[in-house]
């Protein structure tokens, strides 16, 4: 590969393990398998997902759904709960696009944590002749949810509005801090258990709840090992990063994303490279100094590296590494196979949303379906 830095690769075999690996882990469990594309905001390794068994995809935006609901992705969920006046008419013209456009046959569910929010989306919904699968988001971090106790409440609501339907139930947790790591496996079973119990009473008061998901990549163990657990949303197992590797949820060679760099100066005792822009903030909140190691886990020292030598770097952290990245190169076996864009379509409340669907658009998604 003789492409300038710094470069992006990806080793697809590995991606392909990963794939394989955690898919079946899952479907041996019982569950199901969604993909949170924001770990690698890619049509190449989302279609690799599905493939191998994954029922959809959560997305951070629509824009940024729309481009794989276009490439027939046939269940999206919209990932976090949203509230700002101009984004929830786009939410629901984004579900009534998607029902036009699949004949009726792609679901789209967003999450929510209020009240308020909901009966503002179902109100848009209903005027758009269409509805809108609801999952409720249970607090279990700081910045996003519903309180636990409120969470059975809310969910009568959604059942009770027309414009809506309860898809289900769903939460995040991820460490923050040092100490978040050493009490991973406690808090993982917390969070899948008082998911499946505000199912359950949601259940018994014979409202349908189909849908318990759990997110967060340090959750999964505890997700399927819990009855009542029906999803598993992850993101960060096609690719890893160092940071997953650095807490024990994958070996360092399982991690397929790889930074190539030039080194542009060592002085001062930093070692400064051309990449080191993409990588600001690349970094796990529970070590926000660490944003690359070297491919075997090992800092980038000053004194081991010259002025214009190539390394290779792990990203601690994919997830804001991607946003950043405008090509990846596939590899595999060290030869280059494909290069591709990442999707990124960031939502903006200026952006007009796309034009009304015609047939040859409906034509278009039935030919790329799966």
């Amino acid at each position: 590969m003789s492409r300038s830095t710094p470069q992006i690769t990806v080793d697809l075999p590995v991606v392909e393990r990963n794939i394989r690996r955690f898919h079946d882990l899952v479907h041996r469990a019982g569950k199901t398998v969604r993909s949170h594309v924001k770990a690698h905001r890619s049509w190449e390794i989302a279609d690799s997902q599905l493939r191998a068994g994954a029922v959809g995809i959560v997305s951070q935006s629509t824009p940024e759904a729309m481009r794989y609901l276009l490439r027939g992705v046939g269940d999206i969920v919209l990932a976090r709960p949203r509230t700002e006046a101009w984004r929830l008419p786009r939410i629901a013209r984004f579900a009534a696009y998607a029902a036009a456009v699949s004949g009726g046959r792609v679901p789209v569910s967003v999450h929510v944590a209020d009240r308020a929010t909901v009966s503002l989306l179902a109100a848009e919904c209903a005027a758009l002749g269409t509805e809108i699968g609801v999952r409720v988001d249970v607090a279990f971090t700081a910045d996003r949810g519903v309180p636990i106790d409120m969470a059975p409440g809310l969910a009568e609501h959604i059942h009770r509005t027309p414009g809506v339907r309860l898809d289900g139930v769903c939460g995040y947790w991820g460490p923050s801090t040092k100490d978040d790591l050493d009490r991973i496996e406690k808090t993982s079973f917390e969070v899948s258990g008082s998911l499946v119990e505000i199912a359950e009473h949601v259940r018994s008061s014979g409202i349908p709840c189909p849908v318990v998901s759990v997110s967060g990549s340090v959750n999964t163990a505890a997700a399927l090992a819990t009855a009542g657990v029906t999803e598993i949303c992850s993101g960060a197992y096609a690719l890893y990063d160092a940071g997953t590797a650095a807490i024990g949820l994958c070996d360092l060679s399982d991690v397929a994303l790889r930074v190539r760099t030039r080194v542009v100066g060592t002085g001062g005792g930093r070692v400064r490279t051309d990449a080191d822009g993409l990588l600001t903030g690349a970094c796990h909140d529970w070590d926000p100094d660490l944003t690359a190691t070297r491919v075997d886990g090992t800092p980038l020292r000053a004194s081991d590296v010259r002025v214009g030598e190539l390394v290779e770097l792990l990203p601690a952290h994919t997830c804001p590494l991607m946003p950043g990245v405008t090509s990846v190169v596939g590899v595999a076996k060290g030869r280059e196979q494909r290069v591709w864009s990442p999707v990124i379509a960031p939502e903006l409340c200026e952006e007009d949303f796309p034009a009304p669907v015609e047939q040859t658009e409906e034509d278009a998604w039935r030919r790329t379906s799966p």
